[in-house]
């Protein structure tokens, strides 16, 4: 009896055999699968390093690009001022403006005040010469009226004295044939010694009379000669002299005017122009727009709507993100195996996919002392010496992105390599 139930049991084991060889027959075998994983997984690893390897990595860069401060020409409160860090601004565009309403004008005042009593002397000295210019007409027509009265006076006197002359001589030759005749008569006895006196006496005083008369008209004449010529010499004649005189004295003051004229003119004009200059300073120093000296992006404020800033202070930087690169900061040691001008690849922090660029140069030392214009730098590394390289961005890896300040891994091309290396770059 102990033995009877061994046969069931094995009927049991082959009924169970069975049932699960169908089961096994569709299994899904898990080693080649894990097998195919894992050479997966090390092919990747291997593209890792060896797709690296040809390079020089730096985790240690940074998008950066040169700014543009903008200062404010003037004194005065700011105001409509962009307040938005990454606006974006247009060359030329206004972005600001400043207004300083306290400004002193006590200087373009003065250069007014200057400017007015230069034209109020030159009005004067303008008024007086005027006025002698009148006076000195007056006085030469004055005196020309005098010269010619006296000349006519002295013709008229000239034609008495030749009748006179004329006269003296019919005299002087009657008294002349009245001695004649006397003297024969006397000679024949018939007339006296008293009558022969007197008719001498006739004579003598006809040839007086004719000689003075002579000299009367030669007088005469020399006079209206002189008076022709403008010269007055009779005796109690003095008009003519005093307003020549005084026309002279006129001339004299009219050059005077006419040389204050030039400098006062002079001043007045280089005054206007004074006033000119500094009308348009101080509506320069009242107020003045801000204005975008290139177009890019609002970077930095340093001043606010409202605040009262001083001529010089910066109020904003502008970055231009179309000339954007990239600074990469690697071991000093590396520097000889850089490949300028060779192609670099880059990842933006928090991003997955690499993009392009260029290397543009190598610096054996960390540029931020030289170049604090720039908008970003990378971190600062004490351990070891480091270099900077600067690598330029395409405009395919920028994508119309503002990349500028954004952190990023960097592979930078090297010179040379393993055997390994030149095998992945011959094969890939």
């Amino acid at each position: 009896m102990g033995a009877a139930p061994q046969p069931a049991r094995a009927h049991s084991s082959a009924n169970a055999e069975a049932q699960e060889s169908p089961a096994a027959r569709r299994r899904i075998p898990t080693r080649p699968l894990k097998i195919a994983v894992g050479a997966a997984l090390l092919l990747a690893g291997a593209y890792g390093i060896f797709s690296e390897h040809q390079f020089i990595a730096s985790d240690n860069a940074v998008v950066t690009a040169y700014v543009v401060e903008v200062r404010t020409p003037i004194e005065g409160t700011v105001s409509n001022l962009l307040n938005a860090v990454g606006t974006r601004v247009s060359e030329n565009s206004v972005i600001g403006h400043v207004e300083n309403p306290r400004v002193d004008q006590q200087h373009l005042q003065n250069l007014r005040d200057l400017e007015e009593q230069a034209r109020s002397s030159i009005a004067a000295i303008v008024a007086e010469r005027d006025n002698l210019q009148k006076q000195r007409q007056q006085l030469l027509f004055r005196a020309g009226a005098h010269i010619q009265a006296v000349s006519t006076r002295l013709r008229l006197q000239t034609a008495e004295a030749q009748g006179l002359l004329t006269a003296k001589q019919a005299a002087l030759k009657e008294a002349t044939l009245e001695l004649n005749r006397g003297q024969k008569l006397h000679d024949a006895g018939i007339i006296s010694d008293a009558d022969m006196d007197k008719l001498q006496a006739q004579f003598d005083i006809a040839t007086q009379e004719f000689v003075a008369q002579q000299a009367d008209l030669g007088a005469v004449r020399e006079e209206a000669d002189a008076a022709s010529r403008g010269i007055m010499i009779e005796p109690g004649i003095n008009d003519v002299a005093y307003s020549r005189q005084r026309a002279d004295e006129i001339d004299f003051r009219l050059s005077e005017i006419d040389r204050n004229l030039v400098a006062l003119r002079s001043q007045a004009n280089q005054a206007s122009k004074d006033v000119q200059t500094e009308a348009k300073r101080a509506e320069l120093v009242h107020d003045a727009d801000l204005v975008a000296p290139a177009s890019g992006v609002l970077w930095k404020l340093n001043a606010l709507n409202g605040e009262h800033i001083s001529a010089g202070d910066p109020v904003l930087q502008i970055v231009d993100c179309s000339k954007d690169f990239i600074l990469v900061e690697v071991p000093q040691d590396r520097v000889p195996e850089i490949v300028v001008g060779g192609k670099a690849r880059f990842r933006l922090s928090g991003e997955s996919s690499e993009r392009a660029g260029v290397v543009l140069s190598v610096s054996g030392q960390e540029l931020k002392d030289e170049n604090e214009n720039l908008a970003a730098f990378p971190p600062l590394s004490l351990d070891v010496r480091r270099a900077t390289i600067r690598v330029g961005v395409t405009s395919a890896a920028r994508a119309g992105e503002c990349l500028v300040g954004r952190t990023a891994r960097v592979l930078l091309p090297a010179s040379g390599g393993s055997p390994l290396s030149r095998w992945y770059q011959h094969f890939f």
